[in-house]
Order: C-alpha cells, then sequence, then structure tokens
C-alpha cells in the first residue's frame, strides 16, 4: 500500500479538523458520529486519531463496506448497533413491461435520486444492486426523507421499505476478478487494458481528471502502480490491484485485479 498522502484540498483539511474536534469533544464523554467516510478520508481520519487519546471506530452496516460512518469515544468505541445507521431497499417497477437486465438503473442512477432528494454525500454509504433492486445504507436521521420522498430512480418507479442491519452483517461487495497482461505498470498502460480503451485515450481520461488512484485526482499518465491501489475513473468504475505477478513469454508483466460490480 501507498504511504500517508497529507491533506491535499481544503475539503481534506476540513475533515481532518473535524476528526480532531470529534475527539477533543469525545473525552467529555460519550460517542461522537462524523458521517460517511471513502477510503481515503478514512485513511485521513485514522493518521489523525493516531495522535489522540480516543477510541474509534469505522462501520458500514456489513463487513468490508467501503464507505464507512466513523464513531469517536473516550471510553470505548461504540459497538455496530450503537451507529445511526440505517438501511433501505428500494425495488423498481415499471406496469406491464419486462425490463431488460441491461436497462436496469445503476449505482449512479441510484445515488443521483438519492442526491436529488438534498441528501449530502456523507449521509449515504454503500449501495449494492442487486438485479431491479438495492439496497441503501444511510444516516438513520434521512430514512423518513428517503422512505415518503423517493418516487422514482432514473425513468423506474420505485418502492421503498426499510431493511433490518442484522440481515445485512453478512454482506459482501459484489466484485469480478479480471486478469491482464500489460507492457508496463504505469497508469495510463494497466487503465488501457482493463477498461479496453487505446493507450492515448486512457491517458485523455487521466487528463482530463476522470481517474483517481487511491481516492487522490491523478495527474500523472506515467504514475506506477502497485498492490493494493485502486483506480477509480469516472463513468467506469473501480478497480483494486490484487497482484502483480511475473512475465508472460512477450514480456508483458501478469496483474490480477478485482473490479467492484455491485
Amino acid at each position: 500500500m501507498r504511504g500517508y498522502l497529507p491533506p491535499q484540498t481544503p475539503e481534506e483539511q476540513l475533515l481532518v479538523r473535524r476528526v480532531q474536534d470529534a475527539a477533543a469533544d469525545a473525552r467529555y464523554g460519550g460517542w461522537r458520529f462524523l458521517g460517511f467516510l471513502d477510503e481515503r478520508g478514512r485513511v485521513l481520519a485514522e493518521a489523525r486519531l493516531n495522535k489522540e487519546d480516543v477510541f474509534s471506530c469505522f462501520w458500514g452496516g456489513f463487513d468490508g463496506a467501503q464507505r464507512c460512518y466513523l464513531g469517536v469515544g473516550g471510553d470505548e468505541a461504540p459497538a455496530p448497533e450503537d451507529f445511526p445507521l440505517a438501511a433501505v431497499r428500494i425495488t423498481c417497477w415499471q406496469p406491464g413491461h419486462t425490463v431488460p437486465a441491461a436497462q436496469l438503473p445503476t449505482h449512479r442512477d441510484y445515488l443521483g435520486a438519492l442526491l436529488g432528494l438534498g441528501l449530502k454525500r456523507e449521509c449515504i454509504g454503500d449501495i449494492i444492486t442487486d438485479g431491479d433492486s438495492a439496497v441503501c445504507f444511510l444516516e438513520e436521521k434521512m430514512l423518513p426523507v428517503v422512505r415518503d420522498e423517493l418516487s422514482g430512480v432514473g425513468r423506474f418507479s420505485v418502492r421503498v421499505e426499510q431493511a433490518e442491519l442484522s440481515e445485512c452483517a453478512g454482506w459482501k461487495q459484489k466484485t469480478e476478478e479480471v486478469r491482464i497482461n500489460v507492457p508496463s505498470l504505469r497508469a495510463d498502460a494497466v487503465l488501457a487494458s482493463l477498461l479496453h480503451l487505446s493507450r492515448a485515450d486512457a491517458a485523455a481520461l487521466i487528463v482530463r481528471g476522470a481517474v483517481s488512484l487511491c481516492h487522490v485526482p491523478l495527474s500523472q499518465q506515467h504514475a506506477g502502480l502497485e498492490e493494493g491501489d485502486t483506480l477509480s475513473v469516472r463513468g467506469y468504475g473501480r478497480w483494486r490491484i490484487l497482484e502483480i505477478g511475473g512475465l508472460s513469454k512477450k514480456g508483458r508483466i501478469w496483474l490480477t485485479a478485482e473490479k467492484f460490480t455491485g
């Protein structure tokens, strides 16, 4: 995994200050919760918390969640049941129509619908799609808004019902393993193979700011990738580099990655 990279943006600096303030408040007793953080936010929070004499815990509703809620306590870390989280199942339907799988809403569609209700990103955790429905993890106080006001996702009408968190605890993110061979570990070379694009088109995505490496915008096409790195590409999805293997007979590098599909 890459070394620690300090806060790079005003938003990241604000997050670190919020974590520091929560730790200071927690020393007086009780727990403080800061909202859902992505993997980059979690790294920044953990780095700050390592300097604080408090307990902390990340929980996203199930083991392996990518977006996790942060809880900080002065006397003990909060348990999963103490987190102010809820889950809803959103089921799509079109009266009198059977919808082909390729036309069903995607993760982006569900997220856009939730943001369209006025929810902030830090109030929304992982969204796990499953055919014509999805389970969305939320900050508990947002539950009535989603349950009462969400009427559609894209061109689909929807039915919203609360899901039991206890039933979700054993879930895992859906992933699909892919094995490719690349001429080098440069970001543009790996992206070209993962996305089935030309090297020039992959480089153009980086130049446009559409690619993040470990949740930090990637600006260098020649940046080298390492095992454990996460690549997020706007409009394409997200991958994690699992293993960098040996060379093929033609001198190319074997690489195993997982694509997050749910």
